[in-house]
């Protein structure tokens, strides 16, 4: 089964915009597609992007939305959840729905740039799950790389060296 890590809409911001695509979101797509994890949105991110005062900026965004899943099945914050965070404002609302996909276990992780995002997770004791871009690739590196231990008589040459000894 594909893990499912849930974008904010920071993230699909960065990733979409119009213009050159930093390092780290290049890194994530990759490490996320090669290691059977898919990249989703809440579908509430396309209200926060709505919101986004750089008309061009919005509608390329939204035109590229369908490079990704949608997240289905959302879950919606309980009380429990709502009674440990802030909910003052329609951009909260927002946050704490993708916020509670992860303090669900609707998703393997949730990566933002949202400081006040990442203020909450650590509230929420699930900061392990909430994630920035850097602390996310380095996650998936670790959980999915495979290293081999150096040996000191070995090293590592192409295949092709060995005809010289045949």
């Amino acid at each position: 089964m594909r893990r499912q890590i849930l974008i904010d809409t920071n993230i699909l911001i960065g990733l979409e915009d119009h213009k050159i695509i930093e390092d780290d979101f290049a890194s994530l797509v990759r490490i996320s597609n090669s290691n059977d994890c898919t990249l989703v949105y809440h579908a509430l991110s396309i209200k926060d992007i709505e919101n986004d005062k750089d008309e061009v900026r919005k509608k390329v965004t939204l035109s590229k939305l369908n490079k990704y899943e949608c997240l289905k099945d959302a879950g919606l914050p309980n009380r429990e959840f709502l009674n440990q965070i802030s909910q003052n404002n329609e951009n909260d609302i927002i946050d704490n729905h993708l916020l509670f996909q992860a303090y669900s276990d609707y998703v393997y992780l949730f990566i933002t740039q949202d400081e006040r995002i990442i203020s909450k997770s650590e509230r929420l004791s699930i900061r392990y799950k909430v994630l920035r871009i850097k602390e996310a690739i380095k996650y998936l590196k670790d959980e999915f790389e495979i290293k081999i231990p150096g040996h000191p008589e070995l090293k590592h040459e192409s295949t092709r060296q060995i005809e010289r000894f045949l």
